[in-house]
């Protein structure tokens, strides 16, 4: 059973590459350019949203915030 999961990967990693293949270079070369664009846009995208989830947390004073609600939990 191995040998026929194995064998259908295979085949779709050999038709992917035939079809890479079957394009010209500067169409090959124009797709790899895309591709990276892309994936750059993506991990642009990602940074920018972990920056927000961080908002000024350098000037956050956590111990300050700290013993804030433990004197509000006390009340």
């Amino acid at each position: 059973m191995q040998g026929k999961a194995e064998e259908g990967i295979l085949s779709t990693q050999n038709t992917t590459m035939d079809f890479f293949d079957s394009l010209s270079e500067t169409v090959q070369i124009g797709l790899v350019f895309v591709i990276l664009a892309v994936l750059f846009v993506i991990v642009f995208l990602n940074n920018r949203r972990n920056k927000e989830k961080r908002y000024n947390r350098r000037g956050r004073n956590f111990k300050d915030n700290y013993y804030q609600r433990k004197r509000e939990k006390e009340k």
